[in-house]
């Protein structure tokens, strides 16, 4: 949605018109239409892929936790 400039005296250029809600509202909307939604199918798939990642990244984090502390019992012999 472009819209008219008005240039001032030291050369700078500012919207002819203020701000309109409904303009606003109605540009969204033209947007919102221009959006390739995914289908069910691709969101389910979607899901399924970043909680397979979350749950690897937690147990990497947790080996990684684990090996710390096995290094921090057999260093200084505390910890449970």
């Amino acid at each position: 949605m472009a819209t008219a400039q008005e240039t001032t005296s030291n050369g700078a250029t500012t919207p002819s018109h203020r701000f309109s809600l409904r303009g606003y509202l109605v540009g969204v909307m033209e947007e919102l239409k221009r959006i390739t939604w995914p289908t069910p199918q691709m969101t389910f798939r979607t899901t399924l892929a970043v909680l397979a990642m979350v749950t690897l990244t937690c147990l990497f984090f947790l080996g990684v936790d684990e090996v710390i502390g096995l290094g921090i019992r057999a260093l200084f012999g505390i910890g449970g």
